[in-house]
C-alpha cells in the first residue's frame, strides 16, 4: 500500500497550519521601519516534533522513530501582505541516526475579503529551496509555484462559540530537470490539495483540532494518484509564546491496490504515526 510518509504528512499540516494562522491573525509584534515608510512586524517561531509508530526499533525494520525542528520567520506589513520563510531538519533516531534537511520554503500572502466579522478569506503564494536530498539528487526539482486561497469561518455566527472551520485548496505546478527521477519513476508536473480544518477551543490555553487533506498528483505523462491524509491533536498553551500538543497521523494512497476500491481511513496499524510537539514563537 502507498503511504505518504510522516515527514510528508507533518510538513503538509504544519503548511496548513501556517495557511490558517495567517488568514486569522491581526496581531503584531515589534514594529520596523523601512526607507519606504512601510511597518514590518517581524515574527521568530521554532518548533519541534518527535514522531513514531510506535513499533520496537530494535527489533522492527518498519520502526519510525525521528525528530522534526522547523525554524520560521515571518514579516507583517502595514500594508497586510506577510512574507513568511522556513527551514527544518529531521533526525532519524533509528539505524544510522542520519540528520536530513528539509526544503526551505518562501512564501506571501495577504488578506483578500473580510464580508463579516465571522469569514475571512486570504490567499497565498508560495515556493521552496531545493535543499533536501531527495528534491535535489533524486527528483531534481528547480522549483514550484503554489497559489493557496484560505476561506475560515468562525461558528460563535451560529452559536458555537469556540468552534472554527477552514478550507485551504492548494494548486502546484512543478518545474523538474527531467520527467523522471533518478529511478526511473515519472515526476509530478500538478497537484491540487484539498484541506478542511476544524478547530474547537475548550479554554483560551486547550483546544483540539481535526484535520483532513485530499491529493491528487498528475505526472508529466498525464498519470494521476489520489493520496489522503488525516490528523487530529489536542494544543495547550502554557503562554502566549510557548505551546505543546500530541497528535495522531494517517495517510496513504486514496486508491486500493485493484485501482477501484476505497482506502481511505482514519487508523490503520501499520499507517498510523503518532507525535508530540512543542513549539515557541517570538
Amino acid at each position: 500500500m502507498k503511504r505518504i510518509t510522516s515527514t510528508l504528512l507533518i510538513l503538509l499540516l504544519s503548511q496548513m497550519a501556517a495557511a490558517e494562522q495567517e488568514a486569522s491573525s491581526n496581531t503584531t509584534s515589534v514594529e520596523k521601519v523601512d526607507t519606504n515608510g512601510t511597518k514590518l512586524s517581524p515574527r521568530l517561531s521554532l518548533s519541534s516534533t518527535l514522531v513514531s509508530n510506535r513499533r520496537d526499533i530494535n527489533k522492527d525494520p518498519d520502526a519510525v522513530f525521528y525528530n522534526s525542528t522547523n525554524f520560521g520567520l515571518s514579516l507583517k506589513s502595514n500594508k497586510t501582505y506577510r512574507w513568511a520563510f522556513g527551514v527544518g531538519f529531521n533526525k532519524n533516531l533509528t539505524g544510522e541516526r542520519k540528520l536530513d534537511w528539509g526544503d526551505g520554503s518562501v512564501s506571501v500572502s495577504r488578506g483578500l475579503a473580510r464580508p463579516n466579522e465571522f469569514w475571512n478569506i486570504s490567499g497565498k503564494v508560495s515556493t521552496i529551496i531545493p535543499l533536501a536530498k531527495s528534491t535535489k539528487a533524486y527528483s531534481e526539482l528547480n522549483g514550484l509555484i503554489g497559489i493557496q486561497p484560505v476561506v475560515s469561518w468562525d461558528a460563535s455566527q451560529v452559536g458555537a462559540k469556540g468552534l472554527s472551520l477552514a478550507y485551504i485548496p492548494k494548486f502546484t505546478t512543478y518545474f523538474y530537470e527531467h520527467e523522471t527521477n533518478v529511478y526511473g519513476s515519472s515526476n509530478n508536473q500538478f497537484k491540487t490539495n484539498h484541506t478542511l480544518s476544524v478547530d474547537y477551543s475548550f479554554t483560551d490555553k486547550l483546544s483540539a483540532n481535526f484535520t483532513s487533506i485530499y491529493i491528487r498528483s498528475w505526472t508529466h505523462k498525464g498519470q494521476r494518484s489520489d493520496s489522503f491524509a488525516f490528523d487530529q491533536s489536542v494544543t495547550y498553551s502554557l503562554s502566549s509564546k510557548f505551546w505543546t500538543s500530541v497528535g495522531h497521523s494517517i495517510g496513504g494512497s486514496a486508491i486500493g491496490p485493484n485501482g477501484q476500491s476505497n482506502n481511505i481511513q482514519f487508523y490503520d496499524e501499520n499507517l498510523s504515526t503518532w507525535y508530540l510537539s512543542a513549539g515557541l514563537t517570538f
